[in-house]
This record gives structure tokens, sequence and C-alpha cells, in this order.
């Protein structure tokens, strides 16, 4: 997840698939549960042994297998905590300088599944340090776990292109990107996730004036670094989960994706997890990739000023 990988970021040393095979296979298959949570910490921050040595190329099929070791890891329970507790103090005293930094995404994801909201105080001081913009998109989604939202998203984030590799089809990363460009005050990146009805609709705001003066309208003071919007998809199946549960999947037979138009009721958050707001996205899906980044869905509310105000009010709200 950090980087421009979702889903965890990739490991800094290069690995060997062959001296890993069994040990990685063992992970997969659930034989995590007989390690510590040390053990599990070491193991999915590359400090155990058989994790350093000799090069091997990242791919999406190691995020499968840490997150075996992630979940182990939060199935151990309150029994994780002070090994995580001591993990985490590491990374917000010496940033990347600590040896549970690599790969920490999922430390995060451990401590917020088991903490639940407890954890959320921690997680946003953590994100709002400027020390750790390394890992702010894993505490993103570690928050967003927390407080039980489909996503959080910081103003603090760059906007850049991504490869998500557990849920690369969803319409998250549309709303995301229209999120953050939209508190960065960023129009090639926020015109970049808009359809077509979407467009005109920011032309029309356009007519009055400029990008400065539109945007000024909707803000009652100017955006700040550490704003942040969270936000829910409500009854949407798959699709209102975070980005990552560490849980079992669940089937959702009754309830089957939306497909080519999704219209999804969302639940807006001010970045301390509070209502602030809802609003119906009109998803399409685009004639083609986008120029910044393959959008799965595009935004298409002709009301998009509905949008942009929810958003803005939502970000300078705590």
């Amino acid at each position: 997840m950090k980087a421009a990988v979702q889903g965890h970021a990739a490991p800094g040393p290069v690995l060997t698939v062959v001296a890993l095979g069994l040990l990685l296979a063992g992970i997969a298959k659930g034989q995590g549960q007989g390690k510590s949570p040390r053990q599990l910490i070491e193991f999915l921050t590359y400090q155990s042994q058989d994790r350093r040595e000799g090069p091997v190329v990242f791919d999406c099929g190691l995020i499968r297998t840490d997150r075996a070791a992630a979940k182990a890891l939060a199935e151990s329970g309150r029994a994780a905590i002070p090994a995580l507790e001591e993990a985490l103090g590491s990374i917000e005293r010496d940033g990347m300088g600590s040896a549970d930094s690599q790969n920490a995404g999922w430390l995060l994801d451990a401590y917020a599944r088991i903490e639940g909201a407890e954890s959320y105080e921690r997680l946003r001081r953590m994100d709002r340090d400027p020390g750790l913009a390394f890992i702010r998109l894993d505490l993103d989604n570690a928050i967003a776990l927390s407080l039980g939202l489909t996503s959080y998203v910081s103003g603090s984030n760059p906007l850049s292109q991504t490869v998500d590799c557990s849920r690369p089809s969803e319409p998250r990363r549309t709303l995301n990107q229209f999120i953050l460009a939209w508190v960065r005050g960023d129009r090639e990146w926020l015109d970049a996730s808009l359809g077509p009805n979407a467009k005109s609709a920011l032309a029309s705001l356009l007519e009055a004036g400029t990008w400065a003066t539109m945007r000024a309208e909707y803000w009652s003071r100017g955006p700040r670094p550490d704003d942040a919007v969270g936000y829910r998809f409500e009854d949407a199946g798959r699709w209102s989960e975070p980005q990552e549960t560490l849980a079992d999947e669940k089937g959702y037979a009754d309830q089957p994706e939306p497909k080519a138009s999704p219209e999804l009721d969302t639940r807006f958050t001010s970045g301390s997890g509070g209502d602030c707001g809802r609003y119906r996205v009109k998803f399409v899906t685009p004639p083609k990739a986008g120029p910044r980044t393959p959008l799965p869905y595009l935004i298409d509310n002709s009301d998009l000023g509905g949008a942009l105000r929810v958003v803005a009010s939502c970000a300078v709200q705590e």
C-alpha cells in the first residue's frame, strides 16, 4: 500500500522464490498460527533469516503470503498487542530507520483489527507525523479498518499512480482520487476522475470565475495538509469493506456487485470518523484508461457541486 502499491508495499530486499517456497507456502496455508506474534512480525517485516537471503522480484503473489501471516497475527488477539505496541513504538521513534518499518502496513492492519476504534488515536497521530509519510497510505487504510469505513483519505498523500493488488476493480479508487484531488486543489487529477456528465457540471461551475474562486466558495477555510475525509459505501456488499479486513472472505451470495453504472449511497465522515454528510455517487465505466491511472470507474454526477461541497465540509471538521 505504501509507495504506489495498494495491498501492501513491495518489500525492500529482493527475495529468492526457491529459498522461500516451502516457508511461504506454509504461512499461506495457515501454519503461521504456530508462530508467536513477534515471529510473525519479524516474518512480515523481513527480519527473519529465511526472508533475508537471496534475491527475487516482488509481485502480487507475495501479498497473499503476507496477508496470511498478518491474518494469523490479528487472530492472536490481545496476546499480540505487546509485540505490536513495541513495533509501532519503534517506527514512531525511528521512522524508516526502525527494523520494524519495512512492510509495516500489515502490522498497522493487525493492530487496527484487534483494537478496533481504540486504535484510532494512535493511528491518527502517526498519520499526522511528517516523518512517517512513507507509510501514510498504510495508515489511512488501517484507520479505515479501525473505524469500519470503506476508505480514509488524508490530504497529505501525494497524487500518484497506484497498482492495486487486492481490489483493483472497485470504485473506491476513483472516489479516493476525487477526494484527494479536491482537497489538494489539483484540477487535472480531479478532472481525470470524472465522467462526461460530471465534466460538464464542473465546466458550468467554472463559468462564473476561476478555479481558485470556485474553490473558495466551497471551503470555509483553506485546506490544510492534515485534513482528512472518510467514507463508507452503504449497502454495497464487498465494495463497502475497508481495503483490507484481515478476515475470512464473505460470500455476499445474496448481494451481487453492481455492474456498469453503479449508484452508491455514501456516508462521509470527518477525519475523526464522525458523520458529516451523505451523497449518492453515480459511477460509469470509462471508455478507456484515464491519462493518470486506469481507473475502473469515473464519477458522473450532473450535480457535482453537491459532492464537492460535502467533501469540503467534511475535510475541515475534526
